[in-house]
């Protein structure tokens, strides 16, 4: 995939992109994984979130 094919869906994932959701779910995450938010498996799952949202 070139860039030029991601672009549509980043633009969508930004126009989309709520940051009281989106730290909603990391704390959520925080809570159940009895982590810190700085925690790699924290940061992992947001990534993986992530991704799922751009393959939308």
């Amino acid at each position: 995939m070139t860039s030029d094919e991601n672009a549509p869906a980043m633009q969508r994932y930004h126009d989309r992109f709520d940051s009281t959701k989106y730290n909603t779910v990391a704390e959520f995450l925080t809570s159940n994984l009895n982590a810190e938010r700085g925690d790699l498996r924290v940061i992992d799952g947001m990534l993986l979130l992530q991704e799922a949202a751009l393959e939308l």
